[in-house]
């Protein structure tokens, strides 16, 4: 058999392996959790797995606030490992702080109430339970639509808030794969603009809310909108010796930190969904309702608020 062959014959193989292997699951660490790696699928499959069973006493599972335990205490030991990637792991995490939980809800939806009524039902109870905590306090991952229920990073303060919430019938940890970020209406999205069309919507004129946010709120009831945020003047200079190099960026990340956490901190989690949370930035990107939009307009440390420029290379968590 000659080279050329060989080779054809190596590559014809290696083709029809390709076309046999089953399509890769997307795969990612926990955001929060150094120690976990979880699946991602589409937001339909987790709506599907639904809840957990309640078998644990109480509202709020103790293994939740002991798993929140051991976090802090891993953050707090890989912070002082010395160098390398595992002191930078705690810096990486996207809601330090937090733990991943299910809420559940209580809904005694009777025999007589129809479908829709018991969606709206649900849906009352996840806003009332969601305007109890702060935008810095729980991030929500997810909204069920037919389970009275949604998922998110909770921090010791919403787990006790949510301990004592009329509407809640339980916490526990999900230990599901992740779902998929919900659909972002970019500009692309948008139908072609009308001459003038939101110019005479709050904040457009100034140049601080852009139209096609407004736009965006006719296709969907969240919008992903991008938000720089002022104080980079409070964040500590860049370090001009190499030594000095991993001291100095690790104060400027836990300020910027607690100036993002101080600016979610103005909005409940209903208003406000932070998504991501950048390491050692003044940036937030997050999904927000009408009443979030109307309080980042007003908002003094928010100087523009846009739809974000979206990749569509892969799934985003």
């Amino acid at each position: 058999m000659n080279v050329k062959c060989l080779l054809a014959g190596l590559l014809m193989r290696g083709a029809a392996m390709a076309l046999a292997e089953p399509p890769r699951v997307p795969v990612t660490v926990d955001p929060n959790d150094p120690e976990k790696r979880r699946a991602i699928i589409p937001r339909e499959e987790r709506e599907q797995l639904g809840l957990a069973p309640h078998t644990w006493t109480g509202v709020v599972d103790p293994q939740a606030y002991a798993t929140l335990e051991r976090l802090l205490e891993t953050i707090e030991r890989l912070k002082e490992a010395g160098t390398g990637d595992a002191q930078m792991t705690p810096f990486l995490m996207q809601f330090p702080g937090t733990v991943y939980v299910e809420v559940h809800l209580k809904h005694d939806a009777k025999g007589t109430v129809g479908f829709q009524e018991n969606m709206a039902g649900i849906r009352d109870a996840q806003h009332r339970v969601l305007r109890s905590m702060t935008a810095a306090q729980f991030h929500v991952r997810q909204l069920f639509e037919r389970a009275p229920g949604l998922v998110g990073y909770a921090t010791r303060e919403a787990l006790d808030k949510l301990a004592a919430h009329p509407d809640v019938a339980g916490v526990c940890l999900d230990e599901q794969p992740l779902p998929e970020r919900a659909k972002v209406v970019s500009n692309d999205d948008l139908p072609p603009a009308k001459p003038g069309e939101a110019a005479d919507e709050p904040g457009v004129a100034e140049g601080k809310v852009d139209a096609d946010v407004y736009r965006a709120f006719a296709l969907t009831d969240r919008v992903y909108v991008s938000l720089d945020l002022r104080g980079a003047d409070s964040l500590p200079p860049s370090a001009d010796a190499p030594s000095e190099m991993w001291d100095r960026d690790r104060v400027r990340e836990e300020v910027a930190r607690e100036l993002q956490n101080r600016f979610l901190a103005s909005f409940n989690a209903d208003e406000l969904w932070a998504w991501t949370v950048p390491l050692g930035q003044l940036f937030i990107s997050a999904f927000v309702n009408k009443d979030g939009l109307q309080k980042l307009r007003q908002h003094p440390d928010v100087p523009r608020i846009r739809l974000p420029h979206v990749y569509r290379s892969g799934p985003e968590v």
